[in-house]
């Protein structure tokens, strides 16, 4: 399955939430899914945010090399609706701008360039990818395992551009 090469952290962060590790070995075999993400998808409550994807999110985010930082910039940039309806949210970007007189693009600008740099997740960021891959919530699990004709689907569905109708779409 061919994906564009800056969506493979995506991947990386997807193997991560479901099993536990950034590589899953692709063969036949049904996926085993850790425990972990069992629990937080029958706990799920639609009213509020999973935490377990959010702190998985945050990890990853943080102990991203280099090379994945800025293919998930480039990640963000094509699904910059994203970034838009998380700061909608957060409200801390409209914030920002009020106070330090920023239009939206500097506080950005500056929230990448820290990431970049300092390795700092900003909260707009972890919620950008949470909507993202939430749709992993919606994943069918027998008796803990994950087909692999499941897996693929949602590999595939969380390796494309998104608009703001698809978000919720698997």
């Amino acid at each position: 399955m061919e994906i564009k090469e800056f969506y493979k952290p995506i991947t990386s962060l997807v193997n991560l939430i479901l099993t536990g590790e950034k590589e899953i070995t692709v063969n036949n075999d049904p996926i085993i899914v850790i425990q972990e993400f069992v629990d937080a998808i029958s706990e799920y409550n639609r009213d509020t945010y999973n935490l377990y994807f959010l702190n998985r999110i945050e990890s990853f985010l943080e102990t991203c090399n280099n090379d994945d930082r800025f293919d998930l910039l480039k990640f963000y940039q094509e699904n910059d609706v994203l970034l838009i309806g998380a700061s909608i949210l957060n409200e801390q970007l409209a914030d920002s701008a009020k106070l330090e007189g920023k239009d939206f693009s500097e506080i950005l600008n500056s929230m990448f360039s820290d990431y970049i740099v300092n390795k700092e997740a900003h909260p707009i960021l972890c919620f950008a990818i949470y909507f993202y891959v939430e749709n992993l919530s919606k994943i069918n699990i027998v008796n803990g395992m994950l087909s692999r004709k499941e897996y693929q689907k949602a590999i595939k569905f969380n390796s494309i551009e998104r608009d703001i109708k698809d978000v919720y779409a698997i």
